[in-house]
């Protein structure tokens, strides 16, 4: 096991050639997951169920398995362990909506030709254990940060989602002092931080968020805004929203609703100069960098 890992590393993230040890890694990984089925037959001579137990064919038992892998340190190799543990949870799970990502996921098959064989809760138990591990091992690695909020999101722990997604923008922006690399919050994880604060209830976060998205969601925002139960401190995220559409949007429910302050406050926000939208771009872009910054720090202290 420990030659196939160190092979697999070695030729990271090399050509297609290179997945033939990949190939054998992920061969006996499958194998150590998997089960064998026995059929017993019945009184009446009928084919029954289906007895489960721990394949013997793996080349160790699973909790052995695991205790191998909590003797591991080196990070590329626990990448590789986690990457493929990811592809092989995708797999079983059979869920193409709810994606867990990683890094180097190309370097594994994507199918499984005796899926029934795999124990879906062992991978799952295992997938959730070595990236734990990692993580207490570096707590920093953005890779690591950003596959936990997705584990934490495919399984509904919106609030646990929330902070690793924000976590893995704080590692690498300083503390977001420096814009988040498009690369980490692409547009996919954008999307699931909004829909975390739209399931806490948390719609005026929503709002803000759907302002960082390549293009402005203005009907989710707007969607959101209409919300009457919003578990956030509505008024007081004003400060963070840079686009007057949605300014002037909120204006416009809070004169409906009869909201004075509230109004008001929507109102001094469209009003401050660095937003008018004849100022040149490069003013326009500093204005939604520092806001950007300014929520994304008052939020890491919400859900940190």
């Amino acid at each position: 096991l420990g030659q196939l890992l160190a092979s697999t590393c070695k030729e990271l993230p090399g050509p297609k050639e290179s997945r033939r040890t990949a190939k054998e890694l992920w061969d006996v990984v499958v194998q150590i997951c998997s089960v064998s089925v026995q059929h017993k037959r019945s009184s009446d001579g009928r084919l029954g169920l289906i007895k489960h137990r721990e394949s013997t064919l793996g080349i160790m038992q699973r909790n052995k398995f695991i205790t191998f892998i909590k003797k591991l340190r080196e990070p590329l190799v626990l990448t590789t362990l986690i990457s493929l543990f990811v592809r092989l949870h995708s797999i079983v799970r059979d869920d193409i909506v709810n994606e867990v990502t990683a890094e180097h996921l190309s370097i594994w098959p994507s199918s499984l030709p005796n899926l029934q064989a795999v124990d879906v809760e062992a991978v799952a138990v295992t997938v959730r254990e070595l990236v734990s591990f990692a993580l207490s091992l570096n707590p920093h690695n953005q890779s690591w940060l950003g596959t936990q909020a997705d584990i934490y999101f495919v399984t509904n722990q919106y609030c646990a989602a929330l902070n690793f997604y924000l976590q893995a923008g704080a590692v690498c922006s300083d503390f977001f002092t420096k814009p988040v690399p498009p690369d980490v919050y692409t547009d996919q994880v954008l999307k699931r931080m909004i829909k975390c604060c739209s399931m806490l209830n948390c719609h005026t976060q929503v709002a803000v968020l759907c302002q960082f998205l390549r293009e402005v969601d203005y009907m989710t925002a707007f969607k959101a805004l209409q919300e009457q139960n919003s578990h956030d401190a509505m008024d007081s995220f004003y400060d963070y929203i840079w686009d007057v559409t949605i300014l002037e949007y909120l204006t416009h429910i809070h004169h409906k609703r009869g909201e004075t302050e509230k109004r008001q406050v929507a109102m001094k926000a469209i009003g401050q100069t660095e937003l008018n939208s004849s100022n040149p771009e490069e003013v326009l872009q500093l204005a939604a960098q520092k806001r950007k910054k300014r929520f994304l720090q008052a939020m890491s202290k919400l859900y940190f």
